[in-house]
């Protein structure tokens, strides 16, 4: 049974290319492409250079250069999914307090640090969303930290932490907004105030007053 498999190795030749590898070195280099000029301006050339394939490759797993942006764009959310889970398997327990601070740093570090993501999702705005229009994953990628939100919430307004009645998608609205605007506005804002945003200390003064504003929104005394 060993020398059959190892045959059948053989005979795949050492240079045939693993299909799914293949189209994850595409999907790779088409974000880059579309995160740096858009879909307008991306260009097929440049995402076949940089995945270091032909263009019959790229047309093999994509019929056009807006599939390839809509599977790329999924991609993405695959990939906020993955995280989502992978962040929820390891956060750390505590207070509700304890607990939604660390969540709100999450999404402000992870959203600063996959600035390629954010900048696929801006520009899906720019279609209306057109290519998400029958997809659920955007929806299924953001549903756990959403119910682990609810969970935070309700606990907190059981010990009297929180206000009762707080709905966890408007407080998921505002951390996202929040953190998203900062870095996809983040030189233009920064020419506004006279103060380099991008630099270390203004990060984290900014993360720390997200996490100081929610806080006091939630606050019964507010």
């Amino acid at each position: 049974m060993r020398l059959r498999r190892t045959a059948n190795r053989k005979r795949a030749g050492p240079g045939q290319r693993d299909p799914d590898r293949t189209r994850a070195e595409v999907l790779s280099a088409a974000r880059q492409e579309f995160a740096r000029l858009g879909l307008a301006g991306a260009r097929v050339d440049e995402i076949v250079r940089i995945a270091g394939v032909s263009k019959q490759v790229i047309y093999y797993h994509f019929s056009s250069k807006d599939e390839l942006f809509k599977a790329a764009l999924l991609s993405s959310y695959d990939e906020i999914l993955a995280n989502n889970l992978e962040y929820l398997r390891k956060a750390p327990g505590g207070s509700p307090e304890r607990r939604l601070r660390n969540l709100i740093v999450h999404l402000f570090d992870r959203i600063g640090s996959h600035r390629e993501v954010i900048s696929l999702i801006v520009e899906e705005n720019r279609y209306r969303g057109q290519h998400l229009r029958h997809s659920t994953l955007p929806y299924l990628s953001s549903k756990p930290i959403v119910e682990h939100l609810e969970e935070i919430l309700r606990e907190g307004a059981a010990s009297a932490l929180f206000k009762p009645g707080i709905d966890a998608r408007q407080i998921f609205l505002d951390i996202f907004s929040m953190c998203l605007f900062y870095f996809t506005n983040l030189y233009t804002v920064s020419a506004v105030i006279g103060a380099d945003l991008s630099a270390a200390n203004e990060i984290r003064r900014r993360r720390d007053h997200i996490v100081h504003s929610v806080m006091s929104s939630l606050s019964p005394g507010c």
